[in-house]
This record gives structure tokens, sequence and C-alpha cells, in this order.
């Protein structure tokens, strides 16, 4: 630090002295590896998921019915000016109760072509990589859960999002009035 009433020549000194010094210092560690994540949560349950799954976070508005629709499908609505399924998350999980009404759409990236409804979002955040344990796909008990972050208000669950939107491709459901 230089003090106040120094020399002009004494600065100079003072601040080639500190600028040497920092060649000096070892670098900064790196830091351990994390990712974003947005926390949110559907039919009461609290998940995850990695940013980089999505292509867009949306609040839900008109959402248009459409008569007969497969189980899980709330109706159309639009997104960015594209037409889309909009589905419950809730629903596609089997999660227990009943589902209210979506207030946000999560957005699959890879122009999935449909919507996940979910009932809250609670923000983004960075998590380190080592700290979500990831679940093999032969423990998995569904396509949509595929790890788990513990948290200090408890665990949530990693949502595979694309696995959700390939069952909704690979699924041959009934629609609601078949049965």
């Amino acid at each position: 630090m230089i003090p106040a009433g120094a020399s002009l020549d004494g600065r100079v000194a003072e601040m080639r002295r500190e600028f040497d010094a920092s060649f000096a210092r070892p670098p900064a560690p790196e830091p351990p590896p994390s990712e974003p994540l947005l926390r949110f949560t559907a039919g009461g349950t609290r998940f995850f998921a990695r940013l980089r799954d999505l292509s867009g976070v949306l609040p839900c508005a008109v959402v248009v019915p459409v008569p007969g629709a497969r189980r899980g499908l709330l109706g159309l609505t639009v997104v960015r000016g594209q037409i889309l399924p909009l589905y419950a998350l809730a629903t596609l999980l089997e999660l227990p109760g009943s589902a209210p009404a979506p207030r946000w759409i999560l957005v699959p990236a890879g122009g999935a072509g449909a919507g996940l409804g979910v009932d809250f979002v609670e923000g983004a955040s960075r998590i380190l990589e080592s700290a979500v344990l990831e679940v093999s796909s032969a423990a998995r008990r569904d396509g949509g859960k595929r790890g788990l972050l513990q948290e200090a208000a408890g665990s949530r669950a990693l949502l595979d999002v694309a696995s959700v939107v390939a069952s909704l491709r690979n699924s041959k459901q009934p629609s609601q009035q078949e049965g």
C-alpha cells in the first residue's frame, strides 16, 4: 500500500514491486466444475433440470383444450409464435394427487415440439457437478428422474428432460375418453 504522503518516485517503486509480486504468486486454483440448474416443482414434488436441456422457461398464458386428448395433454398453447402441445409434467410422471393448472412452461431444447407444464419455478443456481448423485438407468423407477441433489431443505430429483420428451414421442397412450 502506498502511503498518502509518499513522493512520486516512492509511489512508482511501490507500484513496480506490487506488479512484480503479482507474477510470483501462484495462480488461483480452478473452481470445481459446476453447471446451471433450474429449480421447480411439479405436482408438489421438487425437481431440478439442467438449463442446457431447456430452450426456454415461460409463464403459462392461454391453453386451449383439445377434445379427446391423450393423458397428460392439457391442450395447445403458443410459444414464440409456434403452436405447441402442453403436457402436465406431474401427470406424465404419474405423481400422486391432482396437478394444479401449470403456471410455467418448460420448453425442451432441440425443437422437441412440446411444452411441459409445471407448478412453480423457484429459480436458477449453479450446483457443483459432484453434488448430483446420478441414478443408473436400471435403478430408475420412471423415465424422467435421472439423479438426486441433496439440499438443506431435502432432496430434489434431477429431471431428464430428453427422456420425458422421448417417452411422449414413443408412447401409445389412449386418449382420456377411451380409457
